[in-house]
């Protein structure tokens, strides 16, 4: 696993304009019926659960690890209230298969 403690220059060791901006995608199957998505970069670390049913996602709960700015913890409300809104999220491509798939 890339610790980035050690393994990322710090900005007073680099010439000005030389540096390194990195972001890291992670998504697993944390079991079944649910997953964890991880989105890191040099300032941020956000996590999200998700819960399904195998057809709509049923459950988002989303962490703030590191953000810049306590505002930046609030950014998975929306997507937490669309699933409840909505009676879950539709898992396929988009295509509208009615709403037991919502």
């Amino acid at each position: 696993m890339f610790e980035r403690t050690e393994e990322t220059p710090r900005a007073y060791e680099r010439a000005p304009g030389t540096g390194v901006y990195r972001r890291r995608i992670h998504v697993r199957a944390t079991r079944d019926y649910s997953g964890t998505g991880e989105l890191e970069d040099d300032f941020h670390h956000f996590r999200v659960d998700m819960g399904h049913d195998g057809s709509a996602v049923t459950e988002i709960v989303g962490s703030g690890i590191r953000s810049p700015w306590t505002m930046c913890l609030s950014a998975g409300d929306p997507l937490r209230k669309d699933v409840r809104a909505q009676g879950g999220l539709c898992l396929d491509d988009g295509t509208d298969h009615g709403p037991e798939h919502r």
